[in-house]
């Protein structure tokens, strides 16, 4: 069975994981802010609303005030100084005035009694003079004559012809021309001020006499400063965290009367409401906060930002602990395989040796003379096997070098100084059932060398030596010299037939035995194997661990 994509990839899991509790948390947050912008927008439309309300009856309120004046004025041909004040004290102890810059009495003369005029107002104020001078091209005259309210910054205005300023005397002509209340566009209220300096519009109410309805005989006129009529409203109605503007005609910067920004807050949506102050479209504008994320969405960002992580790291737990689990079942199962290779490899070898025992009992026994010599040649050759097996097992069965199992079988002669045998030959490491093989073949020719042949005389030498060949194999040449002469005439023995024909058949290759009278040589060719034949977990060895 294929491993799953979780399993081919498990870092995927937790990052997942976390993908997806932070998209439901951005999602959460997304659905936050919607909730919030409209609960904005909502606000901001209610707060709009009650400020045009508030603005709207503040403004009828005064403008009644106003009527109220003109009412009494009109009463007058020429109102005095005292009538004057008697109105404009009746209306600033009764209207609520927040934003209201003064109360002002405004003569409408023509060009020729202008002269007249500035006699009469001397006796009154030394020094009055209509100004900025007379323009006979123009059909009134609409000097400042009286103020509630005189302040420094307002005695200036006295004299003033405010039908020589455009702003005003538009709005003069209308006030003319409708006979009712009319508000100007926004100016500068304060004189020699700059463009948005004590920004804010005036009120003129026209005065007519009684029973002479020609021309009237003056205005009232009202001044208000209408960022101070705004905020005056604002922290009324406690609406202190939003940004509100107050616009002539239409919402453009160039249009504003008076703005309340709050520090730091920006918007991108405005509502607005619309009123008429004293005949003008005055909008109300109000901007819906934004660019800044709400308490409760940070709250939920932190929280699925904790949440995702948590679960990233639980995700990665759960995946390593699968990761181990498998790597370990994985090693499980290879370590199984490799038992049952390796009771199958004991197997096939328990019986290779047990064969290889009974075709020793079987030979020994036809070429025994007697049960002794049967026993002791049968001792010998399992004891050359035994020696054999425990140097394979101290190899686990691996490469066995052939020094080894040369000096393994020959150990009995190579006692301390004694040079009756001498080993040459490189290093060269053989498969264990080849091993096994020159094992045997080294102790019968020892065993004959030892009984009849150079090692049974004390100047018999054994000269044992190896190479390489060129078909990739060992040649190995046993030589004894100096030892009693080999009888040409002899018996055929086991451990000549063990020679010629069990390790000629275990090794594959064909063993030269010569029986000369000089001494026995004898040479045998031993296959060269790679491990990778022979040995049961090279080729996992080779691949590495398992994970």
């Amino acid at each position: 069975m294929g491993q799953r994509w979780y399993e081919r990839y498990p870092r995927m899991v937790p990052a997942a994981s976390f993908l997806l509790a932070m998209a439901l948390t951005l999602l959460s947050a997304w659905a936050i802010e919607q909730v919030e912008a409209q609960r904005r927008q909502a606000q901001a439309h209610a707060a709009a609303s009650v400020i045009a309300s508030a603005l709207d009856r503040r403004a009828h309120s005064y403008i009644s005030y106003m009527r109220a004046g003109t009412m009494l004025l009109g009463m007058k041909q020429d109102p005095s100084r005292e009538d004057f004040d008697t109105v404009a004290d009746g209306m600033l102890e009764d209207a609520e005035y927040h934003g209201q810059q003064g109360i002002g009495w405004l003569r409408v003369l023509t060009p020729e009694e202008v002269p007249a005029f500035e006699r009469q107002m001397r006796h009154f104020v030394p020094g009055f003079t209509v100004h900025p001078g007379r323009d006979l091209a123009r059909q009134f005259v609409v000097p400042m004559t009286y103020i509630a309210g005189l302040n420094p910054r307002n005695a200036a205005t006295l004299g003033y012809d405010t039908y020589s300023e455009p702003i005003r005397r538009a709005a003069l002509d209308r006030a003319f021309a409708t006979r009712q209340l009319t508000a100007t566009e926004p100016l500068s209220l304060a004189m020699h001020t700059h463009p948005g300096e004590w920004q804010g519009f005036v009120f003129y109410m026209p005065v007519y006499a009684a029973g002479h309805h020609a021309r009237p005989i003056g205005l009232i006129s009202a001044p208000f400063n209408a960022g101070s009529f705004l905020a005056s409203i604002i922290a009324l109605e406690k609406l202190q965290d939003l940004e509100v503007g107050l616009y002539d005609s239409r919402i453009a910067p160039e249009r504003t009367i008076a703005r309340v920004d709050v520090p730091g807050r920006h918007g991108h949506k405005t509502v607005s409401e619309t009123l008429d102050l004293g005949g003008r479209r005055v909008i109300v504008a109000v901007t819906v906060p934004d660019g800044q994320l709400s308490r409760t969405t940070w709250v939920a960002l932190v929280m699925g930002t904790a949440i995702a992580v948590l679960l990233a790291a639980v995700a990665r737990i759960v995946s390593r602990k699968a990761e181990e689990d498998r790597a370990s079942l994985a090693w499980l199962t290879e370590q199984a395989s490799i038992r049952a290779s390796l009771t199958r490899e004991l197997n096939h070898r328990v019986k290779n040796t047990l064969a290889n025992v009974l075709s020793l009992i079987a030979l020994t026994k036809r070429r025994a003379r007697g049960l002794d010599e049967f026993v002791e040649g049968l001792q010998g050759r399992i004891r050359a096997l035994s020696a054999t097996h425990d140097l394979l097992t101290d190899r686990e069965w691996g490469p066995t070098p052939l020094r080894k199992v040369v000096e393994a079988e020959l150990a009995p002669y190579l006692r301390g100084d004694d040079l009756a045998v001498s080993l040459h030959g490189a290093d060269v490491d053989l498969a264990p059932n080849d091993a096994l093989s020159l094992g045997l073949a080294v102790h019968e020719l020892a065993t004959n060398a030892s009984k009849y042949g150079a090692l049974s005389v004390p100047e018999g030498r054994v000269d044992v030596s190896w190479a390489m060949t060129e078909d990739g194999t060992c040649r190995l040449d046993w030589r004894e010299k100096e030892g009693p002469p080999v009888p040409t005439e002899r018996r055929r023995g086991f451990g000549t037939d063990l020679i010629e024909k069990i390790v000629a058949h275990e090794l594959g290759h064909k063993v030269d035995l010569d029986f000369v009278v000089t001494g026995v040589r004898c040479t045998l060719y031993v296959p060269v194997r790679a491990p990778s034949v022979f040995q049961i977990r090279a080729r996992k060895a080779k691949d590495g661990p398992a994970h």
